[in-house]
């Protein structure tokens, strides 16, 4: 029997990170991940912002 497990991961850092820095962070994320070899797929995407959530 397979079984499927879904994980959601969400990172909040007290200081804005540079956009390369957090490209970085994400892809050694999917790295890790991809390197266990159980992953059947792996998302990432960046927070969207809405206005007064500075």
């Amino acid at each position: 029997m397979d079984v499927m497990i879904n994980h959601t991961l969400l990172v909040q850092f007290t200081e804005p990170v540079p956009d390369a820095d957090l490209d970085q962070y994400l892809a050694d994320i999917e790295k890790a991940a991809n390197d266990t070899g159980s992953l059947l797929s792996f998302a990432a995407q960046r927070h969207i912002r809405v206005p007064g959530e500075e």
